[in-house]
């Protein structure tokens, strides 16, 4: 479950007695989420990134990292960010952009630009675990995502 507060909610309803654990989000809200396993799930949502969340085997849910994370260089400063992130924000291109540039800091840089409204599993017959799935997202973009390549998903 998720709320408008930057908290996401898991609900074990485990032999009649449910156990909750609420976790604060640092970034922004969530939008949307996938459980891929019964130990994982992807949340999407304002950050323009997938965000990873895994169950320990105790149940405790935490974070775990954005699912297209980018490297950023230490040149890169916080005013040139916020620069490029007001710009996107009303729709400027940045001028006389160069070759060099830096991808900005995570969770944006990655395949969508703007809040991801969406995710949705891909599946081949009866899998029980999710491999593929799709994200869409106020950019317009689809993306298609294959877990595969990027992470180890927990049975």
């Amino acid at each position: 479950m998720q709320g408008h507060s930057s908290m996401i909610y898991f609900v074990d309803d485990v032999e009649g007695s449910p156990a909750a654990q609420n976790l604060a989000l640092r970034d922004l809200p969530l939008r949307d989420i996938l459980f891929v396993s019964e130990k994982m799930a992807i949340g999407v949502g304002f950050d323009c990134n997938p965000l990873i969340f895994a169950a320990d085997e105790t149940g405790l849910w935490s974070f775990v990292r954005y699912l297209d994370e980018r490297k950023v260089t230490p040149s890169t400063s916080k005013a040139s960010q916020l620069s490029e992130a007001l710009g996107k924000l009303y729709g400027q291109s940045r001028q006389g952009s160069s070759s060099d540039t830096v991808e900005p800091s995570k969770p944006r840089g990655g395949a969508h630009e703007n809040c991801i409204t969406c995710i949705v599993p891909l599946r081949k017959g009866s899998e029980s675990i999710v491999k593929r799935f799709s994200t869409s997202g106020l950019d317009g973009k689809i993306v298609v995502w294959d877990l595969e390549n990027h992470i180890t998903i927990p049975k």
